[in-house]
């Protein structure tokens, strides 16, 4: 019937895995991120992850934030079942109760469980508070500096170990599994008590029982059964079960810290071997090495690891030893929360003042581990935080821009606008060379400098002035756009409104130092109408503003320096207050301004006339090569426009010297009688000028037109195709010869005014007489 029931049982379970593909996921995935960027760590038979709380926000926290944000960081235990059929019931009866048992325990020294154990598809998990290692890799580690263990962390460890085991033993329970899997070490450095499923309560052991040892635990996986090379020879041989037993096994923990993890004996399993190593104990622990163990190690290994229960010391005596009351111990001890948060206010400042000069004897794994957690914990009380910084700093020189960033200055950010005490931002400030190596130019940028603009904000002046000092340091790692749009601004609201003078000395230096990263457009617009409204004539800011005003002679225009700089600096030459010196210097800058001044402005009038003269040779060199376009040219005999000789084509020059080649030369133009053919030809002559021919002559005639010296025959039509038939004028045939033979040079008549010719009034001319006689043409008046 009970086989019956277990194969029951059992295919109930095979087939539970199944049936959870369809609840969704688990309650712990749903609440926590798994950090994958972590390698996961194995603890007996547990896979752990560390994982975060999906509603933690992930930006930049107030420091009681902070602290709950690192609450929220959790390990997740997983553990996939190997087994099947009845020792799958088994095993997970077994996993069960180890996470329940733990579960109802609640002691600093015992590991703490956030969340309870959950089955999913494949495997179970449950969540506790966060976990770096266990104390068996932590011993057996020998190559990494940073996870070994040093003197002072196993002392302290195994004092919390034995805090823990009192806790319990006052409880009538025995661990009876006191393995180095059973210890863990959280993220502050706590060595916490884990692995009870094998926890025994006394109480319940009845006179004809004293033997723990389950039957079929030889069934479960190795990884999950107890360690016989840990085990109490009382428990396993003498069937007892006691306080003491759990002592023993301490003291093999300690033999496997102090020997880098090797164990005394290994039975593998075997209690017939753990019998015979048992007859031999003082042999086992006195190795090659004995004698490098300070006596009081020495001492505690013949008082634990013995055949004997008697001689054994308690949880409460092992606390009190003088090996686990070291005065570094003694630190740590004080350091705790429980116990640091009972002490007083004046203990707690005489205690962190004193810790600084012991801190160079602490190794810096304990000091990354142990001390700066709990410094950092402690951090929040504002009259506590100039006391830590101190420590806290000399701690993180050791660190990476890494470690730095990620560990140390999260915790930092809310400090750096607390105003009260002043002391807190100036520990700060004076620490800025730390925080730029351990940061990158970005995330100083973005991160730290906020420190400063809150310091600039501070109605302390000296702190004030202790920003002010570092901003030159720090303009080489900030960008141009930074500068320009955040700690420019910053700079002249303080500069502006102070009424220290070393406030404003600070501020120039600072002005002095942007110059290079700023445009011209930021000095235009900011700097300079800052620095005209300067008031005080305080030698000081005079000298500090004319080192501004020589820097940024380099990056300002010709007219800035003449209209802006120079009457600038002749009214702060004036000042009455400044000795000889420094008059001298304003004096040889304003000279030097001004040599500069004439220079650049002779050099810019001069290139100015060499553009001009350049220019009009250019117009007057483009002016000779084009030839004037007639518009008597472009007109065909049709009346149409020819918009080639119009604007200019060579075809226009082809005809018009066809048309040259058709007159007649000059010297054969002597005849006195024409034809009426002849005469209309000559008359058109007489009558219409073309821009070519009127270049060999500029006598005018009398009726406004240039006189032609040329006369003869000439195809009639040639000219009809040039001058329109509108403005043609006809002479009488008898006065051609007349007009022919005039002289060239005429004087402009009575009546004429200036060197033009133009009639001052005009009348209307009277008639012609016909075929009139030489003389009579001659004194022939148009104007009567």
């Amino acid at each position: 019937m009970t086989s019956l029931w277990t194969q029951a049982s059992s295919l109930m379970y095979v087939q539970r895995p199944i049936l959870t593909i369809f609840r969704g996921r688990t309650n712990i995935s749903i609440k926590y991120a798994v950090d994958e960027t972590r390698p996961p760590i194995w603890i007996g038979p547990w896979k752990v992850q560390s994982a975060t709380k999906k509603t933690a926000s992930s930006g930049h926290l107030p420091a009681s934030a902070m602290d709950t944000l690192a609450r929220q960081t959790v390990s997740i235990w997983m553990y996939s079942p190997v087994s099947r059929g009845a020792m799958r019931v088994k095993e997970i009866e077994h996993l069960k109760r180890e996470v329940t048992t733990l579960s109802r325990l609640r002691h600093p020294c015992i590991l703490e469980v956030v969340e309870p154990l959950e089955e999913s598809r494949s495997n179970f998990m449950f969540a506790t508070e966060q976990v770096i290692a266990s104390s068996h890799t932590m011993m057996q580690e020998t190559t990494n500096p940073d996870m070994q263990l040093d003197e002072v962390e196993v002392q302290k460890g195994f004092l919390q170990i034995a805090q823990g085991l009192e806790f319990l033993h006052d409880a009538k329970l025995i661990h009876t599994n006191l393995t180095s899997n059973a210890v863990v070490i959280n993220a502050k450095g706590d060595w916490k008590l884990c692995g009870c499923a094998y926890l025994t309560n006394v109480s319940e052991i009845t006179s004809d029982r004293h033997w723990a040892w389950e039957d079929d635990e030889h069934a479960l996986p190795e990884m999950m059964r107890r360690d016989v090379d840990v085990m109490d020879p009382v428990y396993v041989m003498d069937h007892k079960v006691d306080p003491s037993n759990d002592m023993y096994s301490l003291g093999i923990l300690f033999f496997m810290a102090l020997h880098h993890g090797a164990k005394p004996y290994q039975t593998y399993g075997s209690i017939s071997a753990m019998c015979t190593y048992v007859e031999e104990l003082s042999s086992r622990i006195h190795t090659s090495t004995w004698d490098m163990l300070g006596s009081d190690a020495q001492n505690i290994l013949m008082h634990l690891i013995t055949r004997k229960d008697t001689d054994r010391y308690s949880a409460k005596m092992f606390q009190q030893l003088p090996y686990f009351n070291s005065m570094l111990v003694r630190i740590l001890k004080f350091m705790e929360r429980e116990s640091f948060s009972t002490r007083s206010r004046s203990e707690q400042v005489q205690f962190l003042r004193g810790m600084y000069k012991m801190l160079p004897q602490f190794s810096m794994a304990l000091l990354r581990r142990k001390l700066l957690p709990n410094l950092l914990e402690a951090s929040p009380d504002k009259a506590l935080l100039p006391y830590i910084l101190p420590n806290v700093f000399f701690i993180a020189k050791h660190f990476s821009q890494l470690e730095f960033t990620s560990s140390v200055l999260p915790r930092l950010e809310p400090h750096f606008r607390v105003h009260d005490p002043p002391q807190c931002q100036m520990l700060l400030l004076n620490h800025t060379d730390l925080m730029v190596n351990k940061t990158t130019p970005v995330v100083f940028r973005d991160r730290v400098m906020p420190l400063f603009y809150s310091a600039f904000d501070h109605e302390n002046v000296a702190v004030q002035e202790n920003a002010l000092q570092h901003i030159p340091k720090l303009c080489g790692i900030l960008d141009f756009s930074h500068v320009k749009d955040k700690l420019l601004p910053k700079l002249t609201t303080v500069f502006s409104k102070t009424k220290t003078l070393s406030v404003k000395v600070s501020s120039l230096i600072c002005f002095h130092a942007m110059i290079p990263l700023l445009d011209k457009v930021s000095i235009m617009d900011t700097l300079l109408p800052t620095m005209g409204r300067i008031k005080t004539r305080e030698p000081s800011v005079m000298v500090a503003s004319l080192a501004v005003y020589e820097a940024l002679c380099e990056k300002v225009d010709l007219e800035t320096k003449a209209t802006v700089f120079l009457p600038r600096l002749w009214v702060m030459a004036m000042c009455p207050l400044l000795n000889e010196t420094q008059f001298h210097r304003f004096i040889r800058t304003i000279k030097s301004l001004g040599e500069t001044v004439e220079q650049e402005q002779l050099a810019h009038i001069r290139e100015a006339s060499h553009l001009e003269v350049q220019t009009n040779e250019s117009a007057q060199q483009s002016a000779s090569n084009v030839t004037p376009i007639p518009l008597n040219a472009a007109i065909a005999s049709t009346g149409d426009i020819d918009l080639e000789a119009l604007v200019g084509h060579a075809r226009y020059e082809t005809s018009v010297q066809a048309m040259e080649n058709l007159l007649p030369s000059s010297s054969s133009m002597t005849t006195t009688t024409s034809t009426p053919s002849q005469t209309k030809s000559v008359n058109m002559t007489l009558q219409t000028e073309t821009p070519a021919r009127s270049k060999s002559s500029n006598t005018p005639d009398m009726s406004g037109h240039n006189s032609t010296s040329c006369t003869g025959t000439q195809s009639p039509g040639l000219f009809d195709a040039l001058v329109p038939s509108s403005t043609r004028m006809l002479a009488p045939p008898s006065t051609v010869s007349t007009q022919l033979n005039k002289p060239q040079t005429v004087q402009p008549p009575p009546g004429w005014s200036g060197g033009m010719l133009t009639p001052e009034s005009k009348k209307p001319t009277t008639s012609i007489p016909k075929n009139p006689s030489k003389a009579q043409w001659q004194d022939f008046d148009p104007l009567k």
